[in-house]
């Protein structure tokens, strides 16, 4: 039951210290920049919910470095043109209209 309580408690406690924060500008009429907020949470509040993670669970160094070789070469060989057809992959593709 304790561990129960230590997830929930793990999930709800960030949430509400980010309601109070938001509630706290607006009580104080600080004006709220979008940009910074997203910014802020791409740059600092997502690497620390995966670091978060990746240190609660039992992963191996050696199997995220593989996972990041391959994730590279992955992006790499989209880079890559087409021998067969001429066509690259990073060509773009046209956007949809609403008379498609």
């Amino acid at each position: 039951m304790a561990t129960v309580i230590d997830h929930v408690v793990g999930v709800v406690v960030p949430v509400l210290l980010c309601i109070a924060i938001g509630f706290g500008l607006a009580k104080l009429k600080q004006p709220l920049d979008n940009k910074m907020v997203t910014g802020l949470m791409a740059n600092v509040g997502y690497p620390t919910l995966i670091l978060s993670h990746l240190l609660a669970q039992s992963v191996y160094l050696s199997s995220l470095v593989w996972r990041e070789v391959y994730s590279s070469l992955i992006v790499l060989c989209q880079y890559l043109p087409l021998p067969t057809s001429g066509w690259r992959s990073t060509t773009r593709m046209r956007r949809p209209t609403w008379r498609d």
